[in-house]
């Protein structure tokens, strides 16, 4: 399990992620100047910020290794590469695809989650309030 995990780990570049951070948190701290959300807030939405572009950018990478690994094993450079040597099979690397992007979807529609309850919670109160009017 260990094995495989570091197999997929070494597959994507993961490494690489900690350079592409940057540029998610300069979008995110543009949007914080723009919006002015709470101190407690800001980490929250850097948190899913960053699992977002994770899994966005693992699901890339896996995606990427899928298309190029017939070309790989053509090429003495990249034949040693872990789909063409067979260090991880095809059928795992889709279900990484598959899972990388759906934890991408959930992470980026979080706020979207978020903002539908509060609009619930916010219409159920006017529902309250306009009952608790009406029986007053």
């Amino acid at each position: 399990m260990l094995k495989r995990l570091r197999l997929t780990l070494e597959m994507i570049k993961f490494e690489h992620s900690v350079f592409a951070l940057p540029f998610a948190l300069t979008g995110a701290l543009l949007a914080v100047r723009q919006g002015g959300y709470a101190g407690g807030e800001i980490w929250r939405k850097l948190l899913w910020i960053v699992v977002a572009m994770v899994g966005a950018r693992s699901a890339a990478m896996a995606f990427n290794r899928l298309v190029d690994s017939d070309i790989d094993a053509r090429n003495p450079r990249t034949r040693m590469r872990h789909l063409p040597a067979g260090l991880l099979s095809r059928w795992f690397a889709w279900a990484f695809v598959v899972v990388s992007s759906a934890l991408f979807v959930f992470a980026a529609g979080e706020e979207r989650f978020e903002f539908a309850r509060q609009l619930a919670q916010r219409r159920l109160e006017a529902r309250d309030d306009r009952v608790e009017r009406m029986d007053g």
